[in-house]
């Protein structure tokens, strides 16, 4: 597969090292659902997964403060409602495949 042109760019980017491996995707359609894929073969312990997860909420809030002008803290509280009102109602169905395409 080649790299989607939507893709966020990486070039450059020199904070990954040798021993970086990409666990997830996610990709959000305009008016529509997301995408997500997940590797479970490279992290295959779901707490750690969770963690990772957890630790994405803060780099999201440092990331949204930024480009909302918003405080980290403010932004963090956006995070977890959202994940909150997700959890609660799931705004869509999960169709489960793996990261080849194949449904199960």
């Amino acid at each position: 597969m080649t790299e989607p042109t939507n893709a966020i760019p990486l070039a450059g980017v020199t904070v990954l090292g040798e021993k970086s491996i990409e666990v997830a995707r996610l990709w959000v359609t305009d008016g529509g659902g997301s995408t997500v894929f997940i590797d479970a073969r490279r992290m295959p312990d779901a707490s750690m997964f969770g963690m990772l997860l957890a630790d994405t909420a803060g780099h999201a809030a440092n990331a949204y403060a930024g480009a909302l002008g918003i405080t980290p803290e403010e932004a963090l509280e956006r995070v977890w409602a959202g994940l909150d009102k997700e959890r609660a109602a799931p705004s869509g169905s999960m169709e489960l495949t793996d990261p080849f395409g194949k449904k199960s």
